[in-house]
């Protein structure tokens, strides 16, 4: 097993959540966009899920049943752009092989569990657990950017005050949680468990971002080995672009 001790979290904006006991009614939620249409994964996971949900679900404390979720298609982040912790994710790094998983890296998430606010330290406090990750391509932009989504589950028994929030918006931003090996300086390559103090190089400090460019390229903390962990409702996002649909559904 690869030592990863770094945890990071890029947040996300949640879609329509959904019903799952209902969910040929709100089938047309599935259609995010005119570039993202859901509903063949979603199919794939009613499939799928249900013959290993419950064992998930003893050691989570959560339901075996899925009809007691509540779906949130969640757009998490964009690859190689920093967040305000002026971390990010390369699409490389998104889209390499983990080894420990034995899957892409950005379906590492798939079977972790949900918390709220990042209270993830006993899995027996899950509010749920992650369905589906995948990657899709945002069009018309520079550099070729793509975008984690994943299918968030949160079960409406364990916590109703929080699946009621979900589902009438009040509550829709989401955070995910990785543990990452080491980060390295998009600028000078620098890997940070090398630097003095493990603080960072001359062009980036670990916890104090800047956004300085260097020759037209900006300096952030690339997340270098990353494998998924769990992923959070919060109510304050890392990316301000997760309170901007547009950004990703174009």
């Amino acid at each position: 097993m690869v030592d990863r001790p770094y945890f990071t979290c890029a947040e996300a904006m949640g879609t329509a959540p959904l019903e799952i006991f209902s969910l040929e009614a709100q089938r047309h939620l599935l259609t995010v966009s005119n570039t993202l249409d859901l509903t063949s994964e979603v199919r794939n996971v009613m499939n799928e899920v249900p013959s290993w949900l419950p064992i998930a679900a003893e050691t989570l404390n959560i339901s075996a049943a899925l009809k007691d979720y509540i779906l949130v298609p969640v757009i998490s982040m964009p690859s190689d752009l920093p967040n305000r912790n002026q971390q990010g994710f390369p699409f490389k790094a998104l889209t390499g092989w983990c080894v420990d998983a034995g899957c892409p890296m950005y379906r590492t998430w798939v079977g972790k569990p949900t918390f709220l606010e990042h209270d993830n330290k006993d899995p027996s406090k899950a509010k749920g657990i992650i369905l589906s990750s995948m990657m899709r391509r945002i069009p018309n932009t520079a550099g070729d950017i793509w975008k984690v989504i994943k299918l968030l589950a949160f079960d409406r028994n364990r916590d109703p005050d929080l699946a009621n929030k979900i589902l009438t918006r009040e509550m829709n931003s989401y955070s995910m949680g990785a543990f990452a090996k080491d980060y390295q300086c998009t600028v000078c390559g620098e890997m940070l468990s090398k630097t003095p103090q493990q603080n960072g190089c001359e062009h980036v400090r670990f916890g104090q971002p800047n956004y300085k460019l260097y020759n037209g390229k900006i300096a952030y903390h690339a997340v270098a080995d990353p494998i998924g962990f769990e992923t959070s409702a919060v109510t304050s996002p890392a990316y301000y672009s997760a309170k901007e649909m547009d950004f990703f559904t174009i």
